[in-house]
């Protein structure tokens, strides 16, 4: 499964002790394809430095698992705010399955549906539809 990871799970991702972060590499011993485009991991490397948290570091560890593609759909996702355009227009321009973001403020409205031909939705989600055992 392609899975396109927002600049917001980049950044909590990169945190120190995150269990997000051994989701992902969970992700990737599974044969998921983690991928992202620049504007996600440059907001997300903003937000660290802006936050000051010292992780670019492990940010820049992450982004190793990561293949970057930075091909956007042409179309313009009605209800979306500019500033997520990039986003969602990229998962859908590098044919991902799946955008994981846990902004639901901004994303909610998209996830648990399926009319854009991408999944949306937070980690859980992400587990639940891969039905991952729960702990």
């Amino acid at each position: 499964m392609k899975i396109f990871l927002d600049a917001n799970i980049l950044f909590s991702a990169s945190r120190d002790g995150s269990i997000l972060r051994v989701f992902l590499d969970f992700l990737v011993s599974k044969k998921h394809h983690l991928i992202t485009n620049q504007h996600a991991a440059e907001e997300a490397g903003r937000n660290l430095l802006a936050k000051a948290f010292s992780t670019e570091k492990a940010l820049a560890l992450l982004l190793k698992n990561v293949t970057f593609c930075n091909k956007l759909s042409a179309d313009i996702i009605s209800g979306l705010d500019e500033k997520d355009q990039p986003i969602l227009r990229g998962a859908l321009g590098c044919q991902c399955d799946y955008l994981l973001t846990s902004d639901i403020k901004d994303f909610g409205k998209f996830m648990n549906r399926n009319n854009l031909g991408i999944k949306i939705g937070t980690p859980e989600h992400l587990a639940n539809y891969l039905k991952l055992p729960k702990r």
